[in-house]
Formats: structure tokens, C-alpha cells, sequence
């Protein structure tokens, strides 16, 4: 037994203070549940991927690639590279499908910005004007306009039918890291390095908003995005922050945490149910959250790489994901597993040794760690569903809103448009 000696030089008497040693529980450790299955992965024969996204109403995965000119289409039912374009556009930024499936935008780090054709399998009109790398390009709900964003710190508008430029405007202080054009043919948004995300009338084309966190906050701005509603802008900040602004108050309602996001712009995006929102990181991961309780639901693994890139398919339960960073391509398909195959979080405890002081009596039990330790068993937290249907319908009534529900119409006046978001 170890022994401690105190003497008190008032009564010069000794005391002898015996101790022992125990575990305690640190804290809890939560183990994610995997909600979604790997599917498959691309060849890795393909060169580094930088940005993919999935053709409408089909089977195919576009991927543009990060080193050169060419987009590959991937099947993901046959699991196969069925055709390669070669663009002749340079290493690619952003792409863009239009609705019909048939065409998309490119946008590479040479300062282009082009229409694609799926059919010819190669570009049939670019949009000149552009002094720095296109990083990123949107069409408004008409597909009548694109915009996109530069990093020579400007916005500009093309018409998208004769690639005329139309209007070059001064953004930011920084080069412009995304653009986005709002569901309803209203408004769209820019978020710059700079840290600030600006709201602009598309009518003509003037700022009306200004969205920045306070100083000891602010981070350069990584993807603005608005909610398929069009009611709140969804923001991902390279502090590891993804946070949902109410334009109206001009506030955040939502933050997401969790995830890491500071040397890379990280993707992410809505799964079509509303339930959930999906993230890339930079340790490797990609990560799901609840979109109501704003909490970490999944941790998926398979890359060796950080994610930079990541979509969901607009109609079918899956999404994609790439890593840029290695010499190879390195994608991966995903596949949303059943709630019933799902577990809930895991929470293991984290043992600590502490020193605790005991009574002279106890001492000579205490000598020793019984190297036996009875941890308590695995905390799981089951969510029970009563009904799967209903609360999907839930999430869906709050993310995805009716057309009676949005407070304006595409007839409005600009005055009475912007009357939701005034200043």
C-alpha cells in the first residue's frame, strides 16, 4: 500500500493517509450508424475527379475531370465508363445539367465556361468574357440566363441561348467561390472568400442583401446554396460550419457541425426526401445530418482522400461522392439502406484512472486494481417510428414547401417580390 506522511509542526504528530486507484468514465465515444451502403466505385484508371453530377431522369453519373478537358459517363447500373468527352475546356470547376438531360455547363480553372452537348459529345457554345477561373455556374428557372462566378472577383450574366454577355458586375473582395440561383425565378446568390454571401434582385440585377457572421466568426465562404423551397440559403463556411440563413431576419435557424472543411471547398447537398444533409470532409468522410434535430445521424468511410465533391440523385435513393487529392480517381456510388437495417448511435465509454483518498481501515484493500473492471454495456439509442411515412411527410412539409406556400409569384412586381426579404 502506498502511504502519504503529513506532519502538522504544531503538533508534531504524523499522519498516515492511505489511497487507491479506480476507473471512471471520461466521456462517451459515439459510434455512428452507416446509413448508407457502398455501392460501387469508379475505375480507378480515371484520372482524379473534381466535380460529378447526375444526368436527369437517367442512370448516368457525369465526372469532370480535375487534370484535363475530358468528362467521363459512368453507369451506374451496368457499374461501366460508357462514353468520354473531351471538352476542350480545360481542368473543370463546376457542371451543370439543364432539365431535358440532353445538355450542360462546364466550368474550368482556364477561365471558360461552355455548353456541352450529350448527344454530339462535345461542346457546341462557349460564353467568352471571363478574366479568371470560372469556379462555379448556375441557370435560372427559365434556363434562359447563366451566370457564373469568377475568380477575378465578378459575377456575370450570359443570355444562354446566344452566349451574348449581358452584364458584368463587381461581387466581391475576393474571388467568387459559388453562385446559385433561387428555385423561383426571383433572386440568386454569391459567396465570396471574403467571408460575406450577397443576395441579388434578378430583375435587375442589384444587391439587396448582404449575409456576414460576425468577426470572430467569419470564415471565406466554401457553397451557397437555397433550399429547394427557395426560403432559406443553405451556407457551408471552411471552419467546419454549415449554417441555414432566414433571409427575412437575416439570422441563422440551423447549424451543422461535425465535419472538417479548410483547405478544400467541400460539397454538399439535399437527399430528395428533406430528411437529411449530406457533407464531405476533409478527414476522409462523409457526413449525414438531421435536418430537423441538426444532429450527426452517419459517418461514412470509404474514401482515402478528402471529399471534395458530392451529389444525391434527384429521384432514386443514392448519392455520389470523389476525393481530389490523389493521383487517381477515387468516386464512390452510395446506396440508402432501410430504416429497419439501421442502428442507432452507439455511445462507448472512455475509462480515466483516478487517485482517491480512503479511511486507514480500507487501506489494506486497497493496494491493488482488480484488473477485472466491469464496464457498463454499450449505450444504443434506438429511435422508434411509428409511422415511416408520416415523418417523411414532416420533413418534407418543413423543407420542401407547397407552391401556395412560397409569398410571392413570377408576375410580381420587383417591389413586391423582394417584400419578403425587404431591408
Amino acid at each position: 500500500m502506498s502511504e502519504a506522511e503529513f506532519s502538522d509542526t504544531d503538533t508534531t504528530s504524523t499522519k498516515t493517509v492511505g489511497y487507491r486507484r479506480q476507473l471512471r468514465i471520461k466521456h462517451y465515444e459515439r459510434i455512428y450508424p452507416e446509413n448508407f451502403n457502398m455501392d460501387s466505385t469508379l475505375p480507378s484508371a480515371m484520372p482524379p475527379i473534381s466535380v460529378i453530377r447526375f444526368t436527369p431522369h437517367s442512370n448516368f453519373l457525369a465526372c469532370g475531370s480535375a487534370i484535363d478537358d475530358r468528362v467521363f459517363m459512368y453507369n451506374i447500373i451496368s457499374r461501366t465508363c460508357d462514353r468520354v468527352f473531351n471538352t476542350a475546356m480545360g481542368a473543370h470547376n463546376d457542371m451543370l445539367w439543364m432539365r431535358n438531360g440532353e445538355n450542360f455547363f462546364v466550368a474550368t480553372a482556364a477561365a471558360k465556361l461552355g455548353l456541352v452537348n450529350l448527344e454530339r459529345g462535345m461542346t457546341v457554345l462557349e460564353y467568352r468574357g471571363h478574366k479568371g477561373g470560372v469556379n462555379s455556374c448556375s441557370l435560372n428557372a427559365q434556363e434562359n440566363i447563366i451566370i457564373s462566378g469568377c475568380a477575378d472577383e465578378k459575377l456575370r450574366l450570359f443570355d444562354m441561348d446566344t452566349g451574348c454577355l449581358l452584364q458584368t458586375m463587381t461581387a466581391h473582395r475576393s474571388p467568387v467561390a459559388c453562385v446559385h440561383y433561387n428555385p423561383y425565378p426571383l433572386m440568386f446568390c454569391s459567396g465570396g472568400l471574403d467571408g460575406s454571401v450577397r443576395i441579388w434582385d434578378a430583375n435587375n440585377a442589384t444587391c439587396v442583401r448582404t449575409l456576414m457572421l460576425d468577426p470572430s466568426s467569419r470564415a471565406p465562404v466554401s457553397l451557397a446554396r437555397f433550399t429547394p423551397n427557395g426560403l432559406f440559403l443553405v451556407v457551408s463556411y471552411m471552419n467546419g460550419e454549415i449554417r441555414v440563413w432566414d433571409i427575412s431576419i437575416e439570422k441563422t435557424i440551423k447549424l451543422f457541425r461535425g465535419h472538417t472543411c479548410e483547405r478544400y471547398s467541400a460539397e454538399f447537398d439535399f437527399d430528395n426526401t428533406g430528411r437529411w444533409i449530406l457533407a464531405g470532409s476533409e478527414d476522409n468522410h462523409v457526413y449525414v445530418w438531421d435536418w430537423i434535430t441538426e444532429e450527426v445521424e452517419s459517418c461514412l468511410t470509404g474514401h482515402t482522400d478528402p471529399v471534395s465533391s458530392l451529389v444525391y440523385h434527384p429521384e432514386k435513393p443514392l448519392f455520389a461522392s470523389s476525393s481530389l487529392g490523389g493521383q487517381l480517381c477515387e468516386a464512390v456510388v452510395w446506396e440508402r439502406k432501410e430504416d429497419k437495417d439501421v442502428q442507432g448511435v452507439i455511445e462507448l465509454p472512455i475509462y480515466e484512472e483516478v487517485i482517491c483518498l480512503t479511511d486507514s481501515e480500507e487501506s489494506s484493500k486497497t493496494s491493488e486494481i482488480s484488473s477485472n473492471v466491469q464496464e457498463d454495456p454499450p449505450y444504443i439509442e434506438n429511435v422508434e417510428e411509428e409511422s415511416p411515412v408520416e415523418r417523411y411527410e414532416d420533413y418534407r412539409g418543413y423543407f420542401l414547401a407547397c407552391a401556395s406556400d412560397i409569398p410571392f409569384s413570377e408576375d410580381s412586381s420587383t417591389e413586391e417580390t423582394l417584400s419578403a426579404y425587404s431591408v
